[in-house]
């Protein structure tokens, strides 16, 4: 059992044949056979031991004292723990946030773990979160499951690569009487348009800053650039 109070007292009333019975004591009872019954629960599985046959039958002969033993097992329950990756240019794999664990316990990925009903915690050893945004999905927010009785959740875990910032800075030195303005000199960050000054987002990886050359300077890169 896991989490169930009062556990006696939730599958009765207890009955052998029409006649209720209280459990643990002794109930006089004319002889015959007799089917012994109890309220079920479709989160446990019953079954009988003792004097009574596994489908909770029972024969009593005059004068004999029999008991019969009624076991109910909580259905088991169980959080499958999926992975996904979101990169833009990083190339980071499922391996790269394990190993995955639910309570502490190492689990596969992609494969139903059994568990006890209640609340579960899942996580990964290295979310990155340097690099990477963790999120997880609606069956475990903030990475806490809650599972009833034979119940079967999936927890996602995704991972989002960060976008990366790039700032191109245009400085224009007019020492040979020029008026060239910094804003006028069209910026690319590969084929893309940028504005001096301004902070612009990208893949990570490597990327080529250019500019359109105005007549009668030279370029030179510094910063971040080579």
């Amino acid at each position: 059992n896991h989490g169930l109070q009062n556990e006696a007292a939730h599958f009765a009333p207890y009955e052998v044949g029409t006649t209720a019975v209280t459990l643990d004591a002794v109930t006089p009872i004319d002889s015959g056979t007799y089917n012994v019954s109890e309220l079920a629960d479709a989160n446990y599985t019953a079954t009988f031991s003792g004097d009574c046959n596994d489908q909770g039958s029972i024969t009593i002969t005059p004068g004999s004292a029999k008991s019969c033993i009624i076991t109910n097992e909580e259905k088991p329950s169980d959080i499958t723990v999926k992975k996904v990756v979101i990169n833009h240019g990083g190339s980071a794999t499922t391996t790269s946030f394990g190993p995955y664990t639910i309570d502490g316990m190492t689990v596969d990925l992609d494969s139903a773990s059994t568990t006890n009903s209640g609340s579960h915690t899942i996580a990964e050893a290295n979310p990155d979160s340097s690099h990477y945004t963790q999120t997880f999905s609606a069956d475990c927010p903030d990475g806490v499951v809650s599972l009833g009785s034979d119940e079967h959740k999936t927890c996602t875990i995704t991972n989002t690569e960060k976008p990366a910032k790039l700032i191109v800075d245009k400085i224009v030195t007019n020492n040979s009487g020029g008026s060239l303005l910094a804003e006028n000199v069209p910026l690319f960050v590969d084929a893309s348009s940028v504005t001096t000054g301004a902070e612009n987002t990208f893949d990570s990886g490597t990327h080529v800053v250019s500019e359109t050359n105005p007549a009668g300077y030279t370029a030179t890169f510094s910063g971040a650039c080579d």
